[in-house]
């Protein structure tokens, strides 16, 4: 039972007459009549009392008539809702991803996102970049921001499921109280560092492996008195004089920040999505405004 024979059983419904039905559907009537007969055998009851002045509704066809008429409705209506999601008037679209990328790159697309697709529900959820590769490893987020160890390698795992694109490139910069004798400078050693107070993001996130690989190449040991999640936490802090922190580029006035002069943070920001998830047009169209930016600056 195809839609086109309940179209051709409602239209017979309301003309009573095979020849008008035939021209309003564009039918001849031999077709018209051929639907008719396959409908009548699958359901196994006639649905029209054939007449010489045309055609009238059996009991069997004035229920079926109802059903039919829904039947028509809804796949319309679905029609319709598919429509509008592929012109993006309705859809949902989820992003993982960490401090740097909520706080400053994604706002701004976010923002021209929702004012081009007011009808797209976002879902964007702060989390560290290992959660967010599990997440979209898991189908639980659409896409993720997420930083790429320092050698370029993810696990097996994610590198064989997860497609994974580079995105932004971002310096981890040394932010110290305005008083601090090495504010006198532009850029500061590893070795500078050495018994310095100072806050940090939490142990174990992808930020503070970084400090801690490089911290431990350069034999620094800095006195560690705070460990911190928020970036605008960790910034008052160091402006409270508590100690010195790294932190985006991205979050940071330049004139405030020291750049590494022996060996400086680097990181590279990726966008992941599994690969044989199918990207919904919501999806597929905030992945192109994410691409098609490299930063704030642009």
């Amino acid at each position: 039972m195809d839609l086109n024979t309940l179209r051709a059983f409602v239209v017979l419904a309301e003309e009573e007459h095979m020849t008008r039905a035939a021209e309003r559907l564009h039918l001849t009537q031999p077709a018209i009549s051929n639907k008719l007969k396959r409908l009548e055998a699958e359901l196994s009851h006639p649905l029209f009392h054939r007449t010489p002045k045309g055609l009238t509704l059996t009991e069997a066809g004035e229920i079926f008539l109802v059903y039919a008429q829904e039947a028509i409705h809804t796949v319309e209506k679905g029609e319709e809702a598919l429509q509008a999601l592929g012109g993006l008037l309705r859809g949902k679209l989820s992003v993982g991803a960490g401090a740097t990328a909520t706080h400053y790159l994604l706002p701004a697309l976010v923002g021209g996102f929702h004012a081009d697709y007011p009808g797209v529900q976002m879902f964007i959820k702060e989390q560290g970049s290992q959660t967010t590769l599990e997440d979209v490893l898991e189908g639980k987020l659409d896409l993720g921001i997420v930083t790429l160890p320092r050698d370029g390698h993810v696990e097996r795992r994610f590198h064989q499921q997860l497609l994974i694109r580079d995105w932004v490139k971002d310096e981890l910069v040394l932010y110290l109280p305005r008083n601090h004798v090495l504010m006198t400078q532009q850029t500061f050693r590893w070795e500078d560092l050495q018994d310095e107070r100072m806050v940090l993001f939490e142990a174990g996130s992808a930020v503070r492996d970084m400090i801690d690989t490089q911290l431990k190449k350069t034999n620094t040991t800095p006195h560690v008195v705070m460990e911190l999640r928020s970036i605008e936490a960790s910034k008052k802090m160091v402006e409270q004089g508590i100690g010195g922190a790294f932190l985006s580029r991205y979050a940071m006035d330049e004139e405030h920040v020291l750049h590494c002069e022996d060996a400086s943070l680097t990181r590279q920001l990726a966008i992941i999505h599994k690969k044989n998830r199918i990207m919904s047009p919501a999806v597929k169209t905030f992945l192109g405004y994410m691409l098609a930016s490299k930063g704030p600056e642009e």
